[in-house]
């Protein structure tokens, strides 16, 4: 019984502790046409309480990346970098994220 209780908690536990992958829209050498708006920087955090709770944790960087698009209404970013930073607590480990690049938009023909 002990055993069967052990590997339902471990497959709970592996289960639920996972992110999506992300993938940035950045501008492709087929994006021909397209009006450079400026750089941008977004940014989020997250919390991993007590070593294993994630709080806002998985899609950081996809709210990171919204930010920094919508700030100037951008389709793509050119060179986009991501930077993490983290900080210890005695209840967990907190994240912040930023995203930074140059914002394009494509033209429309």
């Amino acid at each position: 019984m002990k055993r069967i209780l052990f590997a339902t908690l471990v497959c709970a536990v592996l289960a639920g502790c996972h992110g999506e992958p992300f993938k940035i829209k950045t501008a492709t050498p087929e994006t021909k046409d397209y009006k450079v708006l400026g750089d941008v920087e977004g940014s989020a955090g997250g919390f991993l309480l007590l070593g294993c709770i994630p709080i806002a944790k998985n899609d950081m960087i996809s709210r990171a990346f919204e930010e920094a698009m919508l700030s100037k209404g951008a389709d793509y970013l050119l060179s986009p970098t991501v930077e993490e930073r983290w900080y210890w607590t005695p209840v967990g480990n907190g994240f912040a994220l930023t995203v930074k690049g140059t914002a394009v938009k494509t033209i429309k023909p």
